[in-house]
């Protein structure tokens, strides 16, 4: 039997992974996290003594290495520290992307796993989907031809986007990370993952042009349960998103530890996650798009958008023989050949609430991988470097008025200050 060691027991850590890890075999037997309310829950379903539960992860390191496997789930700023010290232990690791907020760490730990003889992977879940999985085989056939262009959109939803990026724990890139890389590092893995080919050169748009004081409407307060005159008619009120929401929006408490609505109203009431969207302290931009040119004549467009209806990613892949549309949350996609009378519509079975089944997917490569099958293609640190440099690109771009930004000598700049 496998085990396993937890860093970091945040939704990521103990609501995607672990139940994944245990379907497959394998053993919890630690968990460190700050807070003690996400260490109970932990050790409480998976049965860990208490001697095994740690508030600081470097406790976990004195001594010999607990576990096979190393589980990071820690802030994406709190990455690159644990990441070493499970190295150096000789851990086999999963570490949660965005690898960290910084692209010198990302570097660094692309670097550092250059000579890492263990399994290492970073968890851009949706290159395992079913969904993402059908769309690389078609490609792949050579059914649709030679790829030449590709539209993609990450549609964040309107109810999504400002629980996590205006009120939420990603809203300010200066204590967190920018929306493109940590909303959008898996679209560009993705983007990578299908062309099979690296980015040379791209060029990014977008602001913070809504969820900010200037754009107020009359009669917003501070807060939606407290001071608001127009709570009931603004599509942004935290009522509708967090306590009772409209049966076709997914739950999405801030607090998962607040069950009772009236604890809940309370705490809206005085949490981050009650405020009004338009006075809080976010800086990220609320929409973007990156606009890239492929290796071997292939161009892409990226968007993403606060400002949509549906939380979903939609793709449009052209190639010289046809093109293959597809919606990822409803398992979706249309394959046109030019000179057909017909379209394809062809169904993927697929898993909305765990990354389109992709969280199990990457798990089970994860394991497989550790014994001795490399069957299924793991996204390496090399790889993961590249889709994290686009993002941190496109910032770059973004930040200077959409200022092309040639991907190599980007990315050298970094690399070249490791020697």
């Amino acid at each position: 039997m496998k085990t396993a060691i937890l860093i970091g027991a945040g939704p990521r850590g103990r609501l995607a992974y672990l139940d994944k890890f245990a379907k497959f075999g394998v053993k919890l037997i630690a968990v460190a996290d700050l807070f003690e309310e996400n260490r109970k829950l932990v050790q409480e379903a998976y049965g860990i003594s208490e001697d095994m539960c740690f508030a600081n992860y470097k406790d976990m390191f004195h001594g010999e290495r607990l576990a096979d496997i190393a589980i990071i789930c820690t802030n994406d700023r709190d990455h690159l520290e644990p990441f070493k010290l499970c190295a150096q232990a000789g851990y086999h690791i999963l570490l949660e992307k965005p690898i960290s907020s910084f692209p010198e760490e990302v570097a660094e730990v692309e670097k550092i796993s250059q000579t890492f003889d263990k399994t290492l992977t970073i968890c851009h879940v949706l290159r395992y989907t079913p969904f993402f999985t059908k769309l690389k085989e078609l490609i792949t056939s050579g059914i649709i031809g030679k790829v030449m262009s590709i539209n993609h959109n990450e549609n964040m939803a309107y109810w999504f986007a400002v629980n996590n990026f205006v009120r939420g724990k990603w809203n300010n890139s200066d204590t967190t990370s920018p929306l493109i890389l940590a909303k959008c590092c898996h679209d560009m893995d993705l983007l990578v993952y299908l062309t099979g080919k690296k980015c040379i050169r791209l060029s990014s748009f977008g602001n913070l042009g809504y969820f900010n004081p200037e754009n107020a409407p009359e009669g917003a307060g501070t807060r939606c349960t407290v001071d608001c005159k127009i709570a009931d008619s603004c599509p942004y009120n935290v009522v509708k998103f967090n306590i009772n929401p409209p049966q076709n929006i997914a739950k999405f408490r801030a607090n998962d530890y607040i069950e009772d609505e009236e604890s809940l109203r309370q705490d809206m009431s005085t949490s981050q996650w009650g405020r009004c969207v338009f006075a809080c302290d976010n800086n990220v931009a609320d929409h973007q798009v990156i606009s890239m040119e492929f290796e071997d004549n292939i161009t892409a467009v990226f968007t993403v958008s606060a400002f949509t209806y549906d939380h979903s990613r939609t793709i449009k892949i052209m190639g010289t023989l046809g093109e293959i549309e597809g919606d990822m949350e409803n398992g979706e996609l249309q394959l046109k050949i030019f000179g057909a009378n017909e379209i394809e519509h062809i169904h993927v079975e697929n898993n909305i609430l765990q990354h389109g089944g992709g969280d199990e997917g990457i798990v089970k490569a994860f394991l497989d991988s550790i014994d001795g099958d490399s069957g299924r293609n793991l996204t390496s640190a090399q790889e993961s470097l590249h889709s994290h440099m686009i993002c941190f690109a496109a910032e770059e771009s973004r930040k200077n008025n959409g200022a092309v930004v040639e991907l190599e000598a980007f990315t050298k700049r970094y690399l070249d200050a490791l020697k």
